[in-house]
């Protein structure tokens, strides 16, 4: 039986930490080949080495070997650099020996447009799994493991890397060599850097399930062109947020587009990228948006593992000028980042202990007295850390990291060293602006990691809130593990009996008000009739006014095909509407299958919202919220999370949309009761889980959301089975 990629585990300890390393197409005037000696000789590795061309008995002073055949032992890892003929026989030569792994830095396979490579790329993944063989590639540039001296990287890394607590992987060789030089620069340490390459058989998750179980890993970065084994990452993802070891990602491709035949109105809204979003967002992954955010925020994230910081918290911000309290005001408005509202304690205090021109807001404008008081810095400091409100700590300097050329500005940074060590919330030191820095500046940041550093005020508070927000996640995480949303058995059992008797894909408004009946889902009162004297019959039953609607599985939109009527009052109106509409319906598609018209009760009086679910091709049913109408249409006004949804993850829905005010009540207008909207939800996350794999589309289009204390009502639906 052949096991598929998304349940195989790998030992990646001989291609990460290997203890020999076998080069094939070793050579001097090979770029790749001479920059692969160097850098295992620049980070001192240890183990063997073994050349292997059959043109010369010696190369790089030492004994070059005809083939891997011809090796004294097997490797732990063979690093191919040859033309892409020579691979897969080097490949197959390479297991044959006993060696544990293989980095193929040669290219032109799965990433061309050549079938006949794309074919070798393919035999090389099935040599991979049969033998459960680990290669890194091809397409690669190598990986570095920092503590375990092993700089199997075949290009060069500008600067040198800091060991530190940083794992990388990225898919781009070039864009992690870039990567490297900042990171070295700004005093990051890194543990691992890995070129994944075409990520033949190792995905993302592989090497970050890797480094979960490195104990100097505590940030793992990544940059992510698509996942090729999604469902392994979100296994990883969880058990990354339950070690409390966050994952920052740069996910590129938002302009990927849903698939164009979604019959329901949610998978035309959601695309592939607002479903990896929901995703991001079940398992607290943090997604940065470019490069200097993904810096930014691995800093932030690098220098703090406390992982429990206060719920709800906010950022405290510190300056010694106004024009930085203005700008980052203004900054943390526009990107809705959250900053602490100081108790009046806090303020009292501050105002005590700081002079007159002193602005004892948040942000706080300190004046420059800071640099002739430290003790007026460290008590504002103190302060700001034993307030409830404040989850993290930021020191805005105007001028930029201090350096050793002024006497003040150094004694500066011992006191914040200092600081750092006795305070209890995180602490960032930011430079207003980003700038180069010296070499006693990189040295400082190197040695010290009570702070994190960062450079930009405005990527600064978006990377603080994404720590406040991964800690919020955390421990609700923790607290939900126990109380995951269980299968009901005989539910689900009805559900899928339900789902299979109808015997079509699509099912009508009417079928589908009945599965969601099956779940406590409440529906507007409706009676399908098959003839004029029914529809009166059900009119009368339900009471005047009534709404009527045609019911076909051959007719999604059915105000399109003058399909339906509302607000009728008497038994002519719904005699002559019951005509029309089924007139109206044969002309629309004379071959449609009429299964009669329903005739509803008229719900008035509620906000119109949206509920939906959609299942992506690799990530599986995601769920969606909106306000209805121009809100989702035109303002793009909804939310997507994954199952299984909390109280407070459906209530996170609901008060994440823009038109959360008009549920609260706002302007005066009747609070909607929100309560409902947010059990319903729950319910609709427990159809998800029960009948996800059967169930393709869902649109509840209105969910009538009635005022506070009244619940809500699903007006229409529409159901795609799988």
């Amino acid at each position: 039986m052949t096991v598929s990629l998304e349940d195989m585990t790998w030992d990646l300890e001989p291609l990460l930490n290997p203890k020999s390393i076998a080069i094939v197409g070793a050579s001097e005037t090979s770029f790749f080949a001479s920059m692969l000696m160097k850098n295992l000789k620049h980070y001192k590795f240890e183990g063997e080495i073994y050349p292997i061309n059959p043109k010369y008995p010696e190369i790089f002073g030492m004994t070059c070997f005809p083939s891997v055949k011809e090796l004294p032992k097997a490797p732990d890892n063979v690093f191919i650099i040859v033309r892409r003929e020579l691979v897969l026989p080097t490949l197959r030569d390479a297991i044959a020996a006993g060696a544990k792994s293989a980095t193929i830095v040669s290219a032109g396979f799965g990433e061309t447009d050549e079938a006949e490579w794309k074919r070798v790329e393919e035999e090389m993944r099935e040599l991979s799994v049969a033998h459960r063989f680990p290669i890194l590639g091809p397409n690669c540039l190598g990986s570095v493991s920092v503590n375990g001296n092993v700089g199997a990287f075949s290009a060069p890394i500008r600067g040198g890397i800091h060991p530190g607590n940083i794992a990388l992987i990225m898919q781009s060789g070039g864009l992690l060599q870039g990567l490297a030089l900042p990171f070295f620069q700004r005093g990051m340490g890194l543990s691992f850097a890995v070129s994944s390459g075409n990520n033949m058989t190792l995905d993302h998750a592989d090497f970050i399930d890797y480094f979960l179980s490195d104990p100097n890993t505590d940030v793992i970065c990544a940059y992510v062109e698509g996942f090729k084994q999604p469902k392994k990452f979100e296994r990883v993802a969880r058990k990354a947020l339950e070690a409390g070891k966050p994952i920052v990602v740069l996910k590129v491709g938002r302009s990927e587009k849903a698939a164009e035949a979604a019959l329901a109105h949610t998978g035309s809204l959601a695309g592939s990228d607002a479903v990896i979003d929901a995703v991001f967002e079940k398992y607290g992954v943090v997604r940065v948006d470019d490069f200097d955010e993904l810096i930014e925020t691995t800093a932030v994230f690098a220098s703090n593992r406390n992982v429990r910081l206060p719920e709800n918290g906010g950022i405290g911000v510190i300056a010694g000028s106004g024009g930085s309290v203005s700008l980052t005001s203004d900054l943390a408005e526009t990107s809705g980042v959250r900053l602490a509202a100081l108790t009046e304690e806090t303020r009292r205090k501050l105002v005590e202990s700081m002079p007159p021109s002193a602005i004892v807001i948040n942000p706080i404008d300190a004046t420059a007295q800071i640099l002739n008081d430290f003790d007026l810095f460290r008590t504002t400091m103190q302060l700001l850390s034993d307030d409830p409100n404040v989850a993290v700590i930021i020191y805005l300097m105007a001028v930029g990291l201090a350096s050793n050329d002024t006497p003040q500005h150094q004694k500066l940074l011992e006191i914040i060293i200092d600081v750092a060590k006795k305070i209890d919330k995180p602490l960032v030191i930011t430079s207003m602006m980003s700038h180069s820095l010296d070499e006693w500046q990189r040295q400082f940041l190197a040695d010290h990691n009570q702070f994190a550093y960062t450079q930009g005020v405005g990527k600064t508070l978006k990377a603080v809130q994404s720590l406040i927000d991964y800690s919020t996640h955390y421990q609700r995480h923790e607290r939900a593990k126990a109380a995951e949303a269980a299968i009901d058995p005989e539910r689900q059992a009805r559900a899928l009996a339900y789902l299979q008797g109808i015997g079509r894909r699509v099912l009508t408004e009417y079928e589908s008000k009945r599965l969601l009946s099956l779940y406590d889902i409440p529906t507007s009162r409706e009676i399908r009739a098959t003839g004029e004297d029914e529809a009166v019959k059900a009119a009368t039953d339900i009471g005047y006014p009534v709404v009527m609607k045609i019911d076909s599985p051959d007719i999604l939109h059915k105000t399109d095909a003058g399909g339906v009527r509302v607000k009728l009052a008497s038994e002519e109106e719904v005699r002559r509407a019951y005509r029309d509409i089924v007139d109206s319906a044969r002309r629309y598609k004379p071959d449609a299958e009429i299964l009669g018209v329903l005739v509803q009760e008229f719900v008035s009086g509620g906000s119109e919202t949206i509920v939906g679910v959609t299942r992506d091709k690799q990530f599986g049913s995601s769920i969606m919220f909106g306000m209805g109408g121009i809100f989702v249409e035109i303002f793009k006004d909804s939310v997507f999370k994954m199952p299984p949804l909390s109280a407070q993850d459906a209530m996170d829905m609901v008060t994440g949309i823009k038109g959360y005010p008009i549920l609260a009540g706002a302007r005066g207008r009747e609070p909607r009761d929100v309560q409902a909207l947010t059990d319903t939800l729950q319910k609709i996350s427990s159809l998800v889980i029960e009948l996800g794999d059967h169930i393709d589309e869902m649109d509840i289009n209105p969910l009538l959301v009635l005022p506070e204390g009244q619940g809500v009502k699903a007006v229409d639906a529409l159901i795609v089975a799988k």
